[in-house]
């Protein structure tokens, strides 16, 4: 059966394991996701289904991050947003945030008045009235339950006026307001007993009603009405097998007979309490058996069975204050171990992402090189085409250039021709003329009577041969100049082609050269361009980087704030209540200054074997390594205290230097971590006080003398050199009135002044002198308005923790 028992623990185990990582690759999967996607819906959705997975894994804090993100980034349809709001609530729940929870049900409300949706109003309504009961809201709590009282009167629903009438008892009931506490009570059980006779109640129901109606008699000191009440509980719990509410009724029945004076049934009424509590595992209800026991049995001066109980009750209380305590450093823990698995996974995204864009980049710049390339080959084509181009030019030209040529031979050849047939006409006039001479002989020889005609007729051939030579010489003259005309034009037109072929040419040449340098030009601006817009990528890169890296930032220290912040509320749940400390010490004050939010200080009160017990320590650190070291401390002392049962000062600092080091495994890192403790033990009976210290002094004043009594030199836990570690007990007699001081080295170290020095331990010793004689509250605003004007005159800042205790006896 054993072996099989252990089987089903191992299976368990594994199951939760495999459980745990597939919510861990669940989470990692959808950050991924959420990293690449972009559509503004698809983010909302993953980032909802990211707060379920947190959710599910009790990382509370994460779920409402993200259910928060999930609303931000996209509402959706009124359903969707109601949904989100309502996981949003859970999760505060689950914090113990009741006033986030209360404040969100309130907008959800005024949704739901406004569209007459009435069973989700009265869900939200009961739901605030509860969170507000948390949070001692009552009035707050009397209005939800006003409004709750008029539906469920409208909808004649018992159920509905049991509850309402109930709630309204206990809430009269905390405010003070007992009568009408009573008149709720009896309205409720009414109700009941109706229902009970429709079948619609359980008598579980009835008990419990009962029980809160004798516990407001009781609160009126009607023992005898109260009784009457607890008696009902106890048949009805009785009848049918409720043994946690007949339990509770024993013990209220046992507190009833007790405050009557009536010990005997109050110890029978206990001790029944105490066997079904015992029976039936419940610790709350045996705890208070324990108590009331312990009470009744110091009443009647046995104070062996009262110590027994007292004992029982403080070994109860103690372990399950650290069952508690583990599940609140665990709950802690998980939250922490969240953030930084998220943390490693954002980080992972973000390389990720970083190399991708080192490939895009890369590939970008192989088609940007490819680009350039297809660019200059371009070029080259266009240069290949301009070549061309300027050879046809230069063909057209050398065309052009034997046109004329061959026009100019036709022109000479024409001019030739002309000259030719000239000649040859000359050449015939000049036969004819001779022909003409040879007549006119013949004629002068044949008629010398017509000699004065010959004469006038050789007269005038000679003007007109005269006139035809003329003639033809102009004509030759002028076919000579047309020529050297042509050729002069022809040579004008190819001096212009030339020196407009050299022009083209140097034009040619200077745009070539203009293309070089402009293409140089407008590569080096291209370059700079690059260069430029390079750099204002990396700027904008740079600049985008700074501001994510500054919100990550700011969300980073603002989870870590929020962090410490849950830290501080589960140091002040360990550190011991006002109320604890002054009923135990009612002549007594506290100061307590934190550096920071949480403290690497802390005080502990019990009461043991009709002794008290007070510890003021020191922590190693602040902040959240010294309220790590404070928790761990106090449980320590706890643990030694109650069920070890070691009440001599320095016996428990002997013991609990062994359980820091056994704790933190001083042994095997040579941790450094521990703390500094000053312990008293307070006998009112035998008028002495007990006083051990590692480092840390007691300062007492009697006869007005102010006496100091340092600590030994050794710290709790640390380095350990010596073989053993035991720490001296002093006793101081208080038969004479006593007032004295534990304290930390916070305010006595603390710079300040005008002259910006420490505080010192004389002069703190010297000011608790001075206020010894003062009402205690009056010596705590004293020491607390000394230290704050010290720090301020020295423009400091508070360095260390702060803790002084001072009580008189």
């Amino acid at each position: 059966m054993k072996k099989y028992y252990y089987i089903s623990l191992l299976l368990f185990g594994l199951l939760f394991l495999l459980v745990h990582i597939t919510h861990g690759q669940a989470i990692e999967v959808l950050l991924n996701k959420l990293d690449t996607e972009k559509d503004l819906p698809k983010r909302s959705e993953l980032m909802y289904q990211i707060a379920n997975e947190y959710q599910q894994q009790g990382a509370y804090k994460k779920a409402v991050e993200y259910y928060e993100k999930s609303l931000e980034t996209y509402k959706g349809t009124a359903d969707e947003v109601l949904a989100k709001k309502r996981k949003i609530v859970q999760s505060h729940v689950s914090l113990k945030a009741y006033k986030e929870a209360i404040h969100i049900n309130e907008e959800l409300l005024e949704y739901y008045r406004t569209h007459a949706r009435e069973e989700e109003v009265i869900g939200l309504l009961n739901e605030n009235s509860e969170y507000c009961q948390y949070e001692n809201l009552y009035d707050k709590a009397l209005i939800y339950n006003a409004e709750l009282l008029k539906i469920y009167e409208k909808r004649n629903d018992l159920a509905g006026l049991n509850q309402v009438y109930n709630n309204l008892g206990i809430i009269y009931r905390r405010q003070g307001s007992s009568q009408k506490s009573v008149e709720s009570f009896s309205k409720a059980i009414e109700v009941n007993k109706t229902m009970l006779k429709e079948k619609k109640s359980t008598n579980q129901i009835d008990a419990f009603l009962q029980i809160n109606a004798g516990v407001t008699y009781l609160q009126l000191k009607d023992y005898k009405k109260a009784n009457y009440y607890f008696e009902e509980a106890i048949k009805v719990a009785d009848n049918h097998r409720d043994m946690q509410s007949q339990a509770a009724a024993y013990n209220y029945g046992a507190m009833s007979h007790y405050l009557s004076d009536e010990n005997g049934l109050a110890i029978t009424y206990a001790s029944k309490s105490l066997s079904i509590a015992e029976e039936n595992k419940d610790y709350d209800n045996l705890l208070t058996a324990y108590q009331i026991l312990s009470q009744i049995y110091q009443s009647e001066e046995n104070y062996k069975e009262a110590q027994s109980y007292q004992s029982k009750y403080q070994e109860l209380k103690a372990r399950l204050e650290k069952q508690k305590q583990q599940a609140i450093q665990e709950a802690l823990e998980k939250e922490i171990a969240v953030e930084r698995k998220e943390s490693e996974l954002k980080s992972l995204i973000a390389e990720k992402d970083r190399q991708e864009a080192a490939l895009r980049q890369s590939e970008l710049e192989r088609q940007k090189q490819e680009q350039e390339l297809k660019l200059r080959e371009n070029e080259l084509v266009l240069l290949r085409r301009n070549q061309e181009l300027q050879a046809v030019r230069l063909k057209a030209q050398e065309a052009e250039k034997q046109r004329i040529e061959q026009l100019l031979e036709l022109t000479k050849q024409k001019a030739e021709t002309e000259r030719q047939r000239l000649l040859a006409e000359a050449q015939a006039q000049e036969a004819e003329q001779q022909r003409l001479i040879a007549r006119q002989k013949q004629i002068e020889s044949n008629a010398k009577s017509r000699d004065l005609l010959m004469a006038r007729a050789q007269q005038k051939l000679q003007i007109e041969k005269f006139e035809q030579e003329k003639y033809i010489r102009y004509l030759g003259i002028g076919v000579i100049i047309l020529v050297l005309g042509i050729l002069f034009f022809v040579y004008r037109g190819l001096r212009i082609t030339k020196k407009l072929n050299n022009q083209l040419s140097e034009k040619n040449q200077e745009i070539e050269r203009a293309n070089i340098s402009l293409k140089e030009k407008q590569e080096e601006i291209n370059v700079q361009n690059e260069e430029l817009q390079q750099s204002q990528e990396e700027v904008v890169a740079q600049r985008d980087a700074l501001e994510q890296a500054n919100k990550k930032l700011e969300k980073n220290n603002q989870d870590i704030k929020d962090s410490i912040t849950y830290a501080s509320r589960i140091q002040e749940a360990v550190l011991p209540s006002t109320a604890t400390f002054q009923s135990k010490l009612p002549h007594s004050f506290v100061l307590y200054k934190p550096r920071d939010i949480v403290s690497g200080d802390f005080y502990w009160i019990e009461k043991a074997e009709n002794k008290i017990i007070l510890v003021v320590a020191d922590c190693t650190g602040h902040g959240v390594p010294g309220a790590f070291m404070s928790m761990l401390g106090s449980a320590g002392i706890s643990e030694i205290v109650f069920q070890k049962h070691i009440i001599e000062p320095n016996e428990i600092l002997n013991a609990l230097h062994l359980y820091i080091r056994q704790y933190l495994k001083q042994d095997e890192n040579q941790g450094r971590d521990g703390m500094d403790v000053a312990i008293v033990t307070i006998d009112q009976e035998a008028k002495t006080l007990t006083y051990a210290g590692a480092k840390n002094p007691i300062a007492y004043i009697q006869n007005n003398e102010l006496q100091l009594i340092k600590g030994d030199k050794m710290p709790i836990g640390g380095e350990q050199r010596e073989i053993n570690r035991l720490f001296t007990k002093h006793t101081i007699p208080i038969d004479v009135p006593t007032t004295f001081y534990l304290f930390s080295d916070g305010y006595q170290d603390q710079f300040g002044g005008k002259d910006s020095k420490k505080f010192s331990s004389a002069k703190m010793r010297d000011l608790l002198f001075q206020v010894h004689q003062e009402d205690m509250r009056q010596q705590k605003l004293t020491l607390q308005y000394t230290i704050e004007k010290w720090i301020e005159d020295g423009r400091e800042n508070q360095l260390d923790d702060i803790l002084v205790v001072g009580v008189r006896l």
